[in-house]
């Protein structure tokens, strides 16, 4: 049974609390208090799964309390419920929340979030590495920029010069987008100029992908000491991504599932560049022993950690509430066989595209990185030269540009 600690100074809103949590009351042990430093007491003496808190009360506030959570009670899952949007106090918590709700939030919202939070613990296989995760110190936070075109992708009146506009507010945004766009692995026929033509041409959903993933690994890079080409790692994510699109598209899956592909692929290395700027000299050893060893990243990274970034960058993606598509792409691409089932999934698209792409240069065998045996049960094993041609014209459209 999951225990959970909600914190709030708002006599009202905790009895609303104990009041839409009663349900819950078979499925969790839930526990109330109204200030920081009671929550603290709590948890001495109690051991909780996720502690949910307002941001603005007095004494100590919610991001005092959940920095104090974080190093005593690392593997606790940290959500913020508030109603205040004050900068400061964000910015504030920006390195310690896993997850923001923002006042009303309904209850099943709260369930869902919660649930899903501990739910994902199963991606990783044991609790020193739930540790580690939940006690990064440098985790990015979703982008304001990100979180608003989810906003106003809500109404039904959103345009796409309004998209465009809101991307153009941010330059350095803007030129990446830009940049992107006219790449050859978005296969576009003319250039693109400005972000509301990059809207209307690949989708408000790909323009969310682009943003996030922009967002992400530019907070990430300024840390110069991580042991990575920050420059590769963001090519091979933009090519995966792009390729994993193709694929989805060829297969015929839906809109969304098509764009469920491409952030998975955009996404699909986040769990090697937090880990590599979090543990930088261990990150090096594991560089080191995959060259000496010639084996692949993520073998050296169990060997030297005892986990892999395939299930650190579910298990983030996963407390940020981005949807269950993409973190299983992102957890499982390596190994489909281990996700859900059969069948042709955003994480068979990833799993594909990754795989093409690091066959590329094996005229032995260009299948040596896919799961043919995966690719025969999802009905889909015959398709590979196929994709192989779509990369192929990827190539060949790069080189005509």
């Amino acid at each position: 049974m999951k225990h959970i600690l909600f914190v709030d100074d708002d006599a009202n809103v905790l009895s609303g609390l104990r009041r839409t949590m009663r349900e819950m009351k078979d499925e969790w042990q839930m526990d109330f208090t109204d200030s920081g430093e009671k929550a603290l007491q709590l948890m001495r003496s109690t051991s909780y799964d996720a502690i949910v808190s307002d941001m603005r009360m007095p004494g100590m506030n919610g991001a005092q309390l959940l920095r104090h959570v974080m190093e005593d009670y690392p593997n606790v899952i940290r959500i913020v419920l508030s109603g205040h949007a004050e900068k400061k106090l964000m910015l504030d918590c920006a390195s310690t929340v896993h997850q923001y709700l923002a006042k009303p939030c309904d209850a099943s919202q709260i369930r869902q979030t919660i649930n899903r939070a501990c739910e994902l613990r199963s991606l990783l296989d044991s609790d020193d590495l739930q540790k580690l995760v939940s006690g990064l110190n440098t985790i990015p936070s979703l982008p304001e920029l990100y979180l608003e075109i989810v906003e106003m992708m809500k109404s039904p009146d959103v345009s796409v010069k309004d998209v465009g506009e809101t991307i153009a507010r941010d330059i350095g945004m803007t030129v990446k987008i830009m940049q992107l766009v006219n790449s050859a692995f978005f296969g576009l026929k003319h250039r693109v100029n400005n972000p509301a033509d990059a809207v209307a041409l690949l989708g408000m959903e790909v323009l969310q992908a682009l943003v996030l993933t922009t967002s992400v690994f530019s907070e990430l890079e300024q840390f110069s000491e991580a042991p990575l080409d920050s420059a590769r790692l963001w090519l091979d994510a933009t090519e995966t991504g792009a390729l994993a699109r193709q694929i989805a598209v060829f297969e015929n899956m839906d809109s969304i599932a098509r764009e469920y592909a491409f952030m998975a692929g955009m996404l699909h290395a986040v769990g090697q560049l937090v880990l590599a700027v979090n543990m930088p000299q261990e990150y090096a050893d594991v560089i080191v022993l995959a060259k000496e060893k010639e084996i692949e990243i993520w073998q050296a990274e169990q060997e030297i950690l005892g986990h892999s970034q395939m299930a650190v960058g579910g298990y983030l993606l996963g407390l940020w509430g981005i949807a269950d598509p993409i973190v299983e792409a992102v957890a499982y691409y390596r190994f489909p066989m281990e996700s859900h089932g059969p069948g042709f999934w955003p994480v068979t698209a990833v799993h594909a595209a990754s795989g093409l792409l690091r066959s590329e240069k094996d005229a032995t065998d260009p299948t040596r990185h896919l799961d043919m045996k995966f690719l025969k049960g999802a009905g889909v094993d015959s398709h590979v030269e196929q994709w192989q041609d779509l990369l192929l014209q990827m190539r060949n459209t790069g080189t005509e540009k």
